[in-house]
């Protein structure tokens, strides 16, 4: 009986081990079979992936991983330094092992092997202050946009955007040459400037970081020549030894953002006037910004802003590249990796029309719902990353709506008639209508109103950070937030958010607890006491005392349901 166990545990132990052993064996076959030193192409403009230094060193992202991969591997590296064509021309010829990492296309395909993504990359077009009125991709169609031969930006933007005119250079820094000697408005380009660049700080101001516009998201690997699947089964399985934790360190220190030291980074986007924006020298700007200026003061925390489109704000606070996102409305869930702090303003979404919309009366119409009833064929506009889409359309699933890229086409096709109306964010179409002196050609409807909470985003695990944040804001002075909001707001200020709120009575717990557990509270109505109480013709509840019942609920933020 012992001879029969000890003839199984034998048997286990093989099979464990096996495995293993048989691993090692692989691995080590391979390293034999690789010649040593491998060689790897960079080129000396692809900042900040990959690049040299003054002294000829590599630097950048991929060089930093590449140094890592190898003592994973237990192999010598050298990086040669070559045109980006011939980067890829030498790899796919076997004269240089491997490609330090570029673009995964389509086309590349035919003469390179690649290994699985190491991530995903964002395209970016880079675009001259001089262009006030450009914000989207479809602006920039009268300009011819700048490219490096050979680079994957020139098959994407043909892919996707036949109707662009490019201009090639042979490299980077030759582009860049171009864009500051009035070539070029527009050009490709990485997630940051290449910093060796000589004119690196002209070409900055030119093209300033609130200017870029983010079109395309692929994928980024390594590469080596077609057939050579040992070395490229040696590479994927030494980046398979790099940690998440290594990998996003390295992230960071090349793709994360500047800044000074006990200061906090916080990203906002620049196309949310009169909230946030910038001046026509690149500051920051805007309603919101104030109210941060305010909060750094009263906490004694210095905050430095960083334009960023909102998708692209989201990602740093995830990956934990910036220390908060200004604000985002509260009611989007994003990703399991960031939290809300309490909402720092408060606004709605309400529908414009043309002027020349009326109803059957000729009168204007009062609300959607009317406008939906007698005009079935009229269209509303509405931006296309609205974050209140499904509010609306869970109200109105009728509703016939066109997708527009930006506020300022919406408009366009509104003036024009295209469109009999658009919907948004009342303060933003307010500050554009009188921006562009177009604000006698628009009424408001009444209904529906959609509010809006806007809250500062932070990443889930900075809890203490979420803490100061909440406790910095409750301790600002009402007084000097309504003057910020004045400063930055037209139309009624009665509508004001800081102004409603300093005319807000404080309920205590108790009342809240009795508000909580009734809901909305029935308040009977007479329907033809006019002018204290009566039904209009539209079948709401109207009068003094339904004007009474509004202050009630602005003020207390108790909810009526109205029952003739």
């Amino acid at each position: 009986m012992n001879f029969f166990y000890k003839q199984t545990n034998y048997i286990i132990l093989i099979t464990l081990f096996l495995p293993i052993f048989s691993h090692m064996v692989f691995a080590e076959k391979v390293v034999a079979e690789v010649k040593q030193p491998l060689t790897i192409a960079i080129n000396e403009t692809s900042f900040p992936y990959h690049s040299i230094d003054k002294q000829g060193n590599a630097i950048g992202l991929m060089a930093d991983m590449w140094r890592l991969w190898a003592k994973k591997q237990d192999v010598e590296i050298q990086f040669t330094v070559l045109p980006w064509l011939d980067t890829l021309n030498e790899v796919a010829k076997g004269n240089v092992d491997i490609h330090g990492g570029l673009s995964i296309i389509e086309s590349r395909r035919k003469s390179l092997q690649f290994t699985q993504p190491l991530f995903s990359i964002y395209t970016h077009l880079y675009v001259s202050r001089q262009l006030a009125n450009v914000n989207s991709l479809a602006d920039l169609k009268p300009y011819s946009i700048g490219v490096v031969k050979g680079s994957a930006h020139i098959e994407n933007l043909q892919k996707n955007h036949p109707e662009f005119a490019l201009k090639s250079y042979d490299n980077r820094h030759d582009l860049y040459r171009g864009a500051l000697n009035n070539e070029l408005l527009v050009f490709t380009g990485l997630e940051k400037l290449a910093d060796n660049f000589p004119d690196y700080n002209s070409l900055r101001q030119r093209f300033p970081a609130h200017k870029v516009l983010r079109y395309q998201q692929g994928n980024y690997g390594v590469a080596v020549a077609k057939d050579n699947d040992v070395l490229l089964s040696f590479i994927e399985q030494g980046f398979e030894k790099i940690s998440r934790e290594e990998r996003a360190a390295i992230e960071r220190k090349w793709l994360g953002l500047d800044k000074q030291k006990d200061s906090l980074l916080v990203a906002f986007s620049s196309h949310y006037p009169p909230y946030m924006g910038v001046s026509p020298a690149g500051e920051p700007q805007g309603l919101l910004i104030d109210v941060w200026r305010l909060w750094s003061k009263q906490v004694g925390i210095n905050v430095e802003f960083v334009p960023r489109d909102m998708t692209e704000g989201l990602e740093l606070i995830t990956e934990q590249k910036a220390d908060i996102l200004l604000a985002y409305p509260d009611h989007v869930n994003t990703s399991e990796d960031i939290t809300f702090a309490k909402p720092i303003y408060s606004s709605k979404v309400q529908v414009f029309l043309n002027n020349g919309v009326k109803d059957v009366k000729g009168k204007s119409f009062d609300s959607l719902e009317q406008f939906s009833q007698q005009l079935s064929n009229g269209v509303i506009g509405i931006w296309q990353d609205s974050t209140f889409k499904e509010q609306l359309f869970a109200q109105y699933p009728q509703l016939n709506v066109r997708y527009f890229s930006s506020l300022s086409a919406m408009l366009n096709a509104a003036e024009r008639n295209e469109i009999s109306g658009i919907v948004g964010l009342v303060d933003l179409i307010n500050a554009r209508l009188v921006q562009s002196n177009l604000q006698a050609l628009f009424y408001r409807l009444d209904s529906p109103v959609l509010p809006l909470k806007l809250s500062p985003v932070i990443h889930h695990k900075n809890n203490k950070l979420v803490e100061i944040v909440n406790r910095g804001f409750n301790e600002l002075d009402i007084n000097d937030l309504i003057k910020i909001e004045d400063r930055w707001l037209n139309g009624d200020t009665g509508e004001h958010y800081y102004k409603k709120q300093a005319q807000k009575i404080i309920l205590s717990d108790d009342d809240k607890a009795f508000l909580s557990s009734h809901g909305k509270i029935n308040l009977g109505v007479i329907k033809n006491l006019s002018p204290i109480e009566f039904i209009d013709e539209q079948g709401e509840f109207s009068g003094i005392n339904r004007d009474i019942t509004h202050l009630i609920s602005d003020s207390t933020g108790i909810e009526f349901n109205y029952m003739p």
